[in-house]
């Protein structure tokens, strides 16, 4: 009979040849894609006693092109097939969520970034139900924060971010599950273990922000922001507790039942990367589980616009512009001392600048009759000649970190003044010659972690207390006389967790209440300042105490973006000096009485607007006369003006008064 071998070449044919005197007893056609391929047939045929027999022809020929194609043609057939479904259920699914076809037929382009990978997933996997399965459980998770924000979010999300989020959430779902059966085909088992374990770290890295997207909706009936993870990235250990003991036993709960959905997915992720007995253990498989892993790590990371790493990423950008703040304080100081010689050198004397934590004015009876005198030194201070009570101060931010930051540096929610080039109060009063103490009754982290550390770490001399009784305070201040002195003050105040904010003497009012407790702490908070000021006073050299709170507080809610009320904003602020600035300084003093009993320019107080000229703009002092004017101009209605622009070193000055009603 006739043996047929089809060989892919010429070589392989006279390399076959040479097998020319097996005999086949019956008509036999063997093709072969290599010479591996044919030649591990015939040593296979060789063994078999019924085939060794006299062969009365064999006949060997190239393997023709087109058997090849024809080959081909189904399995291109199906990846066609695999590739129109996952079109199909990337389209479904976005439809599901916008309630229409616009976002991902919009932009072709997130479809086949997404599709491909899909379809790669679906055809691999098509014989593993439960990945399958598991891979679209994944999906579902991972799309629960651009669901959800499209629901909540009060500017809703576009139809073409939300198509974005779609693809992240699918993508993801398929580089965790062919990542982790990629790991299992690994043979060595060094290799594989490494390989297992930091897939376990890239499920958790996957699931971290969901995780932290639900316990704060859950726990707080709010979307996670930018804001709200920069607050918990730069707080301590102390304060975080406080935080969750406020929010009560059910936050608690979610946030322990977060914790232990982690390790539990961190365990199952790494014994599924160890054993993956379910998948084909051949070459091309992993070649090809390798070539969806990098398809859907690339069309993740072109869906950019992605609601569970938004929050995350922005206060990663603002940690960053931090440190360039630091980065950038030899150039300001460089800049200030150049200032400075060029300038009025500080002032002598003492100056001194409170900060208070989570004190509202809503609640002190120095603004107005409250239920509790809580402000009683405060109350009596009013009628003080040279004590100054601004009662229509806000703050810029409710969380310490962002509302500190705008108010000791240049920078703040109005400017685009980066943070290298924002200086502190503290490095401006240290080139204009003052000696600078901070004294803190907050914990520091450390001189990095936040902008506040980084601020106060450029003071001369530092007390961090960590948090006890702020009355401790009052054993650490400095007593050198004669020189110019700036003391920076931070107290802990009324910050969450009232009833440790006072010693048991100031028990005034149940504590089981929290607004009583919050009362409690108001009333310890001034006789703290009553102190602080008398201690002050008595000596010499004293000139100015000024007080002001980082933020507000709800005594119900504390001081929350997500739940925001007018209290958290409306902050107290006053100056205390003496008769020596009062003298010395009476246009100071009279500016302050003025804008402290009125607003702005409808309420009859002048404004002083500048144009400060860094380097050389100042040879294009002209543009900004240009602008001083077009500011003047805009408000016309309100004000006119009293004072041409005028140079005055390297800022050029505008003053407006208010028109007579």
């Amino acid at each position: 009979m006739t043996a047929l071998v089809r060989l892919s070449n010429k070589k392989h044919l006279q390399h076959a040849s040479r097998h020319a005197e097996l005999h086949f007893s019956d008509g036999l056609c063997i093709m072969a894609h290599s010479p591996k391929a044919f030649l591990l047939t015939f040593h296979l045929l060789v063994r078999k006693s019924h085939y060794q027999h006299k062969m009365n022809f064999l006949k060997l020929e190239a393997y023709p092109l087109l058997a090849r194609i024809r080959q081909l043609l189904p399995v291109l057939g199906q990846c066609l097939m695999y590739f129109i479904a996952a079109v199909f259920l990337l389209v479904a699914s976005n439809a599901a969520l916008t309630g229409s076809l616009h976002g991902l037929l919009g932009k072709a382009s997130h479809t086949a970034l997404g599709a491909v990978p899909l379809a790669a997933f679906l055809c691999l996997y098509r014989n593993n139900h439960r990945d399958l399965a598991l891979g679209f459980v994944l999906w579902l998770i991972l799309s629960i924060p651009p669901i959800t924000t499209a629901f909540l979010e009060t500017k809703p999300l576009s139809t073409l971010d939300i198509a974005e989020n779609n693809v992240w959430a699918m993508t993801q779902a398929v580089l965790l599950i062919a990542g982790t059966g990629l790991t299992g085909l690994i043979r060595h088992r060094a290799v594989r273990f490494s390989a297992a374990a930091l897939m376990t770290c890239c499920w958790i890295l996957a699931f971290l922000p969901i995780a932290s997207f639900l316990v704060y909706l859950i726990g707080f009936d709010a979307l996670l922001t930018p804001d709200i993870v920069l607050a918990l990235a730069q707080t301590h250990p102390n304060e975080a507790w406080e935080y969750l003991t406020f929010m009560g036993p059910f936050m608690m709960g979610v946030v322990a039942l977060a914790c232990l959905t982690l390790l539990a997915l961190s365990v199952a992720a790494f014994k599924k990367g160890m054993h993956s007995r379910s998948l084909p253990k051949t070459t091309a498989f992993r070649i090809a589980v390798l070539t969806t892993c990098c398809l859907a790590a690339i069309s993740s990371f072109k869906s950019a616009n992605n609601v569970s790493l938004y929050a995350f990423y922005n206060a990663y950008i603002h940690i960053r512009e931090t440190g360039r703040f630091e980065e950038g304080y030899e150039q300001r100081k460089a800049i200030l001392e150049e200032l400075a010689k060029a300038g009025q050198k500080g002032r002598s004397g003492l100056f001194v600048f409170v900060i208070g934590e989570s004190h509202t004015r809503d609640r002190m009876t120095a603004y107005g009759p409250q239920e509790h005198e809580t402000t009683p030194w405060l109350k009596d201070m009013r009628s003080d000649r040279n004590f100054i009570l601004f009662d229509k101060a806000y703050t810029s931010y409710v969380a310490t970190v962002s509302a500190l930051t705008y108010a000791l540096t240049a920078k703040n929610q109005y400017n685009d003044i980066s943070y290298d080039d924002s200086p502190s109060i503290v490095e401006v009063v240290r080139a204009s010659g003052y000696e600078t103490y901070w004294l803190s009754n907050q914990s520091k982290i450390s001189p990095w972690s936040t902008p506040i550390s980084i601020i106060s770490s450029n003071a001369d001399h530092h007390v961090w207390l960590g948090e006890t009784y702020d009355g401790e305070l009052l054993k650490h201040l400095p007593t050198q006389d004669g020189k110019s002195t700036v003391i920076f003050i931070h107290l802990v105040g009324s910050h969450t967790d009232y009833p440790n904010r006072y010693p048991p003497e100031y028990k005034f009012w149940d504590e089981q209440d929290r607004t009583n407790a919050y009362d409690n702490s108001l009333r310890y908070n001034d006789w703290v300042l009553s102190q602080l000021y008398e201690a002050f006073k008595a000596r010499p050299d004293f000139q100015v105490m000024i007080y002001m709170a980082d933020h507000g507080e709800n005594p119900k809610l504390g001081h929350r973006p997500a739940h925001f009320t007018w209290d958290m904003a409306r902050i107290p602020l006053w100056f205390a000096m003496s008769d020596d600035f009062v003298k010395k300084h009476p246009q100071t003093v009279a500016a302050l009485k003025e804008n402290a009993v009125k607003g702005f320019l409808e309420e009859g107080a002048k404004v002083k607007a500048y144009v400060f000229f860094k380097g050389r703009s100042i040879l294009f002092k002209e543009q900004g006369e240009v602008l001083l004017l077009r500011f003047a101009n805009d408000l016309e209605d309100y004000g006119k003006v009293e004072q041409m622009p005028v140079l005055e070193g390297k800022r050029m000055i505008i003053m407006l008064t208010p028109k007579k009603k």
